[in-house]
C-alpha cells in the first residue's frame, strides 16, 4: 500500500532490497538486521496543501533492529544524509538526540533507536499539473524514500457571472477532484460549486464573491482543502460542517466566523459553527489577518481524527495558531464532538492545543465544553480580561497578564497547570477561578 499525504502529501516508499522498489509494506531489509519506518503520526490519512514558505512538518523515526549479533562487535554509525530531486521541493533536518540503545525487544534482538525530524516545504505549484519529488534518507548506509506528491489544480476563469457550469463542461472538468475559479460569481455559479461532488481541493483565493452561502459545504464528504476568497469577510454558521473538511486558508480580510445557536438543543441543526465536527487538521491564517471574533461552536469537535489501537476507539486532535488580531473567542467555539452515536463522548473527546501570534489583541477566551484536554498558550496575551470556565479532563494555560483576569475557573475532576507572568503567582493563587489550578507556575 502506497501512503500518500495529499494536496502535497508525503508518502513512504520502502525498499525490500538494495534495489529500489515500491513494496507493499514498509520495511527494509538488510543482510543481518531491519531498518524500520515509524512515525509519531499517522501518515494514512491526507495531509493539508502546502504553499509556498509554509511550515508543516511530520517527525520520523528510525529504528535498527541488530538480530543475534554483538553490538560491541559490529557497532553503529547514526550518520544520516538527505537528498532531494526536484528544486521546488525543500527539506530541513535534525537528528532528535544520540543514538539510544532499547534493550526491551523481544528475545535476543537489541534496538537502535535514532530518531529525525524532516521538515519539507514547496514552491507554489502554479503548472496546473500534478508533480511528484523523492526525498532519499540514508541512515547508517541504509535507504529509504520519502515521495512528495503536490497535486495541480487546473483553473477556470469565469468572465461572465453565472457562466461557470459552461466554462467547466468546456474544458471537461466537472468531475475534477481538483480545481482553481478565478472570475466574478454569481449566485448560479455558487450553486454549481455546491454541486461540484467530486472536488476534494478548491482554490478560491482569485474568485471574486461576497459571501458564501451558510451551509454551503454542510455534509459534503468530498471536499477536503479549500482556500477562501480575498473578498468575504464573514463565514456563517454550518457552512463546512459535518464535512470532510482538512485545511481551510482564511484570507487577511475575513473578520468574522459567525456564532452557532448555542441557545439550541445540542441535537438541532442550528446548534452547530461553521466548521463543526469537520477533519481539521490545518489551519493557514493569511499575514496580517483581520480576524476579530470566533463565534460560539465554530470548531465544535473539529480535529484530525487518529486510531487509539488500546481502547479501540477513534479521537480528535486540533492544534492551532491563531493571529494577533483576534479580539475574541466565544463560549464553546472549541467543544465536544458530536460524530458517532450518543453516549460514546470518550471516544470523541477532541484534544485542543491553541497559541497566538506576538502582539495578541485577544481580550474574551470563553469556555471550553468537554474536551479530552486543552492547551492555551496565551503567553504572548497582555489584554486579556476574561476566561471562562475550562471544562476538559486535563487543562493547560499560560497567559502573559499581570493582573488576572476574570475567570471561570476550572472543574474540580480536572488536572490543570497554570503559568503566568514571573512575580504574579501570588496574585493568580488568590484571584477567583486561578486559584482553583492545581499547579501554578511562573512562566520560564
Amino acid at each position: 500500500m502506497k501512503k500518500i499525504l495529499t494536496l502535497l502529501a508525503i508518502g513512504i516508499v520502502g525498499l525490500t532490497s538494495c534495489k529500489k522498489e515500491e513494496p507493499e509494506i514498509i520495511s527494509v531489509w538488510f543482510e543481518e538486521y531491519e531498518l524500520l519506518y515509524s512515525s509519531y503520526k499517522d501518515f494514512d490519512d491526507p495531509y493539508p496543501p502546502i504553499s509556498a514558505g509554509q511550515d508543516l512538518y511530520r517527525e520520523c523515526g528510525i529504528e535498527c533492529i541488530f538480530s543475534g549479533y554483538n553490538l560491541r562487535t559490529y557497532g553503529f554509525d547514526a550518520a544520516w544524509s538527505v537528498s532531494c530531486d526536484a528544486d521546488w521541493c525543500h527539506y530541513e533536518y535534525e537528528i532528535m538526540g544520540n543514538p539510544y540503545v532499547d534493550y526491551t525487544y523481544s528475545g535476543s534482538d537489541v534496538r537502535i533507536r535514532c530518531p529525525l525530524k524532516l521538515r519539507v516545504t514547496v514552491d507554489e505549484n502554479a503548472t496546473g499539473e500534478t508533480r511528484y519529488a523523492n526525498i532519499d534518507l540514508t541512515c547508517n548506509g541504509n535507504p529509504f524514500t520519502v515521495t512528495i506528491t503536490q497535486l495541480g489544480a487546473p483553473s477556470v476563469t469565469v468572465s461572465t457571472p453565472g457562466t461557470l457550469t459552461q466554462e467547466l463542461g468546456n474544458k471537461d472538468l466537472l468531475y475534477a477532484t481538483s480545481l482553481k475559479i478565478s472570475g466574478e460569481l454569481n449566485d448560479k455559479d455558487l450553486e454549481t460549486i455546491k454541486g461540484l461532488r467530486e472536488v476534494e481541493t478548491l482554490d478560491l483565493t482569485e474568485a471574486i464573491i461576497d459571501d458564501l452561502p451558510d451551509e454551503m459545504f454542510c455534509m459534503n464528504q468530498t471536499i477536503k482543502h479549500v482556500k477562501l476568497p480575498e473578498t468575504i469577510k464573514v463565514i456563517h454558521p454550518r457552512t463546512f460542517a459535518f464535512s470532510s473538511l482538512e485545511y481551510i486558508y482564511f484570507p487577511a480580510g475575513v473578520e468574522t466566523i459567525e456564532d452557532g445557536e448555542r441557545d439550541t438543543n445540542e441535537y438541532s441543526w442550528k446548534y452547530f459553527g461553521a466548521f463543526a465536527n469537520t477533519n481539521l487538521a490545518a489551519i493557514e491564517f493569511a499575514p496580517n489577518s483581520k480576524l476579530k471574533y470566533i463565534g460560539e461552536c465554530a470548531f465544535a469537535g473539529a480535529g484530525e481524527e487518529y486510531y487509539r489501537s488500546y481502547n479501540d476507539t477513534y479521537s480528535y486532535t486540533l492544534d492551532l495558531t491563531l493571529p494577533a488580531s483576534l479580539e475574541t473567542v466565544a463560549n464553546y467555539a472549541f467543544s465536544h464532538n458530536s460524530r458517532g452515536s450518543y453516549p460514546n463522548y470518550e471516544s470523541r473527546k477532541p484534544t485542543v492545543k491553541i497559541g497566538f501570534e506576538e502582539g495578541s489583541k485577544l481580550k474574551s477566551f470563553g469556555g471550553t465544553f468537554l474536551l479530552n484536554s486543552i492547551s492555551i498558550d496565551a503567553g504572548n496575551c497582555t489584554m486579556v480580561d476574561y476566561i471562562g470556565n475550562l471544562y476538559a479532563e486535563y487543562v493547560s494555560v499560560a497567559i502573559g497578564t499581570q493582573i488576572p483576569p476574570a475567570s471561570g475557573g476550572v472543574a474540580s475532576s480536572t488536572s490543570s497547570y497554570l503559568y503566568v507572568p514571573k512575580g504574579c503567582v501570588g496574585a493568580y493563587y488568590e484571584a477567583d477561578g486561578w486559584k482553583q489550578f492545581d499547579i501554578i507556575k511562573e512562566i520560564e
